[in-house]
């Protein structure tokens, strides 16, 4: 009647249809945009390399070194592992205080993070790098650390260590062990008052620094140790001095050989002593006597008779010089009367004559006297 035509109800729910379904259409877009983001921002902020990167420096920050050695998984034996110690770490006198990320850059399934560490008030750069391993919690990617960017300190004769940091160890690994950045100190063990292994040794790892740090020990004589070398040969040469008899036992060099006649009142002095030091080492020098005295013996030295050294700590005690008097009465028959002569042997000790000193018992200096 008024040329249109009144809305049918088909009509109104085909239409009605329609925009409902363009409804769910937009909110499914939505959604689904959404969740790109969402995954976008959570794969940057909690699952990215960054996000690892940041979790890995607040652990090495905090101490938490269980949590470090989990993410950076470092490919070593568990003996080479004896550094990663939180209470070595903890009792480390400089350790790193704060981070931050300077930059992040993702190559396919690899990232390398750029961050700077603090240390003792100066920041070092570190780099880290990472690899994408597959998914976590079904949408996002998961990122392993490849380069946890540790230090690496090897310890020569690890045994004798006793603590770093002056926590207890038992170190057994000659290999290159990883360290956190921060200050260690390796004390050595304590043998005897003759015999050291030197003074503890304090290194600083700082962040970012691959190369291998070396901390060696090895055993030395004390003064204390030589002396008592010096001491024992002095008094092995004092006790033959006073001996009356041809060839004074244990001393083949202030030996008189017998002349064949009869001979008493033996008595030596030295005009002028022999000269009695130490030397670090064995001495394999050989030497032989030329002096004038004709009852005397060669010069001789332990060292080359037999290896007496062992893998072991050697020294040796060198004797040298020596003008000896050898006063004495003799006679050819008993009708005679004892006749008073004197001998002199400017240089008894021709050359060197070589005690050689090993380690005895319990760290005391053991004296080879067989060649002397």
């Amino acid at each position: 009647m008024f040329g249109w035509e009144a809305a049918t109800p088909q009509k109104s729910q085909a239409k009605r249809g329609w925009i409902i379904a363009l409804v769910i259409v937009v909110m499914l877009g939505l959604l689904v945009g959404g969740g790109f983001i969402f995954r976008a921002v959570k794969n940057t902020s909690t699952y990215g390399p960054e996000a690892k990167a940041r979790e890995y420096l607040q652990a090495v920050v905090d101490g938490d070194v269980d949590t470090v050695v989990s993410m950076a998984a470092p490919n070593v034996t568990n003996a080479a592992r004896a550094l990663l110690n939180k209470d070595i770490y903890a009792a480390s006198a400089k350790r790193p205080s704060d981070f931050s990320i300077d930059d992040t850059v993702v190559s396919g399934a690899d990232a390398t993070v750029s961050a700077s560490v603090t240390l003792d008030g100066k920041s070092y750069p570190m780099t880290l790098t990472l690899h994408k391993t597959g998914t976590a919690d079904v949408i996002f990617d998961a990122w392993q650390l490849t380069d946890g960017g540790l230090g690496s300190v090897q310890v020569a004769s690890p045994e004798s260590v006793t603590t770093v940091n002056g926590v207890a160890v038992s170190l057994s690994s000659g290999d290159e062990m990883p360290v956190l950045p921060g200050k260690y100190t390796f004390t050595p063990q304590k043998t005897s008052q003759y015999i050291t292994f030197g003074d503890p040794v304090t290194i600083s790892v700082v962040p970012g620094d691959t190369d291998t740090q070396a901390v060696a020990f090895g055993q030395s004589w004390t003064e204390a140790g030589r002396q008592y070398a010096v001491n024992a040969v002095n008094q092995r040469i004092s006790g033959c001095l006073a001996s009356d008899h041809f060839e004074p036992d244990g001393c083949k060099h202030l030996k008189m050989n017998d002349p064949g006649y009869a001979v008493t009142g033996i008595t030596r002095t030295w005009s002028s002593a022999p000269t009695v030091t130490f030397k670090d080492g064995a001495d394999t020098a050989s030497s032989s006597n030329s002096g004038s005295f004709s009852f005397g013996s060669g010069s001789s030295n332990a060292w080359a008779d037999e290896d007496l050294a062992q893998n072991g700590l050697t020294g040796s005690v060198v004797v040298s010089g020596g003008d000896l008097h050898i006063d004495y009465k003799w006679r050819v028959t008993e009708e005679q009367d004892w006749m008073s002569d004197t001998a002199v042997d400017d240089n008894v000790f021709s050359g060197h004559t070589v005690v050689a000193v090993t380690v005895g018992a319990n760290g005391t200096p053991q004296l080879e006297f067989g060649q002397f």
